[in-house]
């Protein structure tokens, strides 16, 4: 190697270097940043999963719905405005967050004693009771039945449809629904179509989401009813153990927007009735 070659050579090296240096201070904290906060992030991966109106996607092919939409608001407010929505089957959600792929669960998702173990919760955003969709013309459920024990109890052989890993599917095993009788769907649309062409008898669904599709459920000889004494699901935003910090603020944001006529006018295109927000 010649003297004009070395020469080249660690110049070449001291300009990259430089540029390493340039790039770490542009995008690294000054001094007085505060690392815990989150307004220090420029962007966010968040996970859904498609269930009307908790979280959709519009004709317009943007991801909205009661738990984006209140997402974005409070996140707003803390700077984060770059979101990547990343659709997911329900029953994912959890485990993408668990190994870092998404970095909060924005989709309707119930707290509950062994998701409180997974993952970290905010407050929640509403409560919303349990729904028993099927066909029309039958009635072989007792009629004043207004839990699933009492469901169950007036159950002839019945085959029943949940969300595969929901909350609704866990409520049927705790009440003993044998796995022989309980078929797990992906997603709203699948258990639909198995009722309409009578693969199951039931499928348990929140009242919010029932209510959403209530006019296409009756086109196909579908209803609902609402088991007003089955224990209210609570929605809220679910964070990795351990982002305390984020989830910390995004909870004091919500306690600010939830109930504000801003909140109102927003859940109210979802069809969130008022006796189903947090007081």
């Amino acid at each position: 190697m010649t003297r004009h070659q070395q020469l080249l050579g660690m110049a070449l090296l001291f300009i990259a270097g430089m540029t390493g240096l340039g790039i770490w201070a542009v995008l690294s904290p000054g001094p007085d940043a505060d690392l815990s906060q989150p307004a220090h992030w420029n962007s966010m991966r968040v996970g859904y999963a498609i269930e009307a109106p908790f979280a959709f996607v519009d004709d317009r092919g943007e991801v909205t719905g009661e738990a984006p939409e209140v997402f974005r608001a409070v996140a707003g407010r803390l700077g984060i405005r770059d979101i990547d929505w990343i659709r997911l089957d329900f029953a994912s959600l959890l485990p993408e967050l668990q190994v870092g792929r998404v970095d909060a669960v924005v989709s309707g998702l119930y707290v509950t004693t062994e998701r409180q173990r997974q993952a970290a919760f905010s407050r929640p955003t509403a409560r919303i009771r349990t729904a028993l969709v099927h066909r029309s013309n039958d009635i072989r459920l007792p009629s004043q039945a207004q839990q699933l024990d009492a469901a169950l109890e007036g159950d002839t052989g019945l085959r029943w449809a949940a969300i595969n890993a929901s909350f609704e599917e866990a409520r049927l095993l705790e009440q003993g629904m044998t796995e022989d009788r309980l078929q797990r769907v992906q997603d709203v649309f699948t258990a639909l179509g198995a009722l309409r062409d009578g693969s199951v008898d039931m499928f348990v669904i929140s009242e919010l989401t029932a209510r959403h599709h209530d006019g296409a459920l009756r086109e196909h000889g579908l209803v609902y009813r609402t088991l007003e004494a089955e224990p209210a699901g609570r929605p809220a935003f679910a964070f990795r153990h351990g982002d305390e910090a984020l989830r910390q603020a995004i909870d004091a944001e919500l306690a600010r927007f939830l109930g504000s006529a801003e909140h109102l006018d927003l859940v109210n295109r979802f069809g969130l009735a008022r006796q189903e927000l947090v007081p």
